[in-house]
């Protein structure tokens, strides 16, 4: 019901079916399924149905006959395969971040990465964005920076077990935070660096204070701040020894 001067007039009421066909107006709730409305019009006022038939031709079949593109996946397809096709389908609308197709793949597992990061007062879950709004030096990370801080790390492990079993060359793992390999993040190692990275940001934000960087725009190298939370992670607090203290102030 179309209403003007505050609700108090009514200017187009289709309420009723008898309403619909008295102003030849036709519900978009009908458009896959019309055939007792057409009855109903045909009761009404038989001299408008050769016109509703035109509308029906170029209008409603339109609806009918179009074709939705379907992309079947097997059960055993891996994640990291529905990813992809997810990314290649989606090519002609807005390009996905890897924070986007990350948290993607982990709610196949249950886990909720856009809770982990943004927060959500329904479940009680703070956020680690809050975290780092606190830091004026952190105020601008983005999920996709934290998500290559997990994947320095991650890489990083397992090319010290990769050389702890005497691989060699390309056998090794590289330290890596490339879009593949972020991709290629698995949940446990998420879980496992997530809250030690969170203390990392924290310590570098620490570390380039005392270093007399207060606010971002005067922060060279802003892409340093990642491997450098990263490297807090492992230093823990010994980077406030004065030897390393000193070697990461060069």
């Amino acid at each position: 019901m179309l209403r003007a001067n505050f609700g108090r007039d009514v200017i187009l009421d289709l309420s009723t079916q008898q309403k619909e066909f008295s102003e030849f107006c036709f519900p978009c709730n009908q458009i896959m399924n019309s055939d007792a409305w057409e009855e109903g019009l045909m009761a009404y006022d038989s001299a408008r149905f050769p016109r509703y038939m035109e509308f029906r031709k170029h209008i409603l079949n339109a609806f009918r006959e179009y074709q939705i593109p379907i992309i079947e996946l097997k059960k055993e397809t891996s994640k990291e395969a529905v990813c992809l096709v997810f990314e290649k389908v989606n090519t002609g609308g807005v390009p996905l971040s890897v924070f986007e197709l990350v948290t993607a793949t982990y709610a196949a597992d249950g886990f909720n990465l856009r809770d982990d990061w943004y927060g959500n007062p329904n479940a009680a879950i703070q956020g680690r964005q809050k975290k780092f709004a606190a830091k004026p030096l952190l105020r601008s990370l983005e999920p996709n920076d934290f998500l290559q801080g997990i994947s320095l790390l991650h890489s990083y492990e397992k090319r010290i077990a990769d050389i702890e079993n005497d691989k060699t060359g390309k056998e090794v793992t590289a330290v890596s935070a490339k879009r593949e390999h972020i991709l290629d993040l698995p949940l446990d190692a998420y879980k496992k660096w997530a809250d030690r990275l969170t203390e990392g940001f924290i310590q570098a934000d620490r570390f380039l204070r005392m270093e007399g960087f207060y606010n971002l725009p005067y922060l060279p190298y802003r892409t340093q701040l990642v491997p450098l939370a990263a490297i807090m992670v492992h230093l823990g607090v010994r980077w406030l020894e004065p030897v390393i203290h000193g070697k990461l102030c060069r």
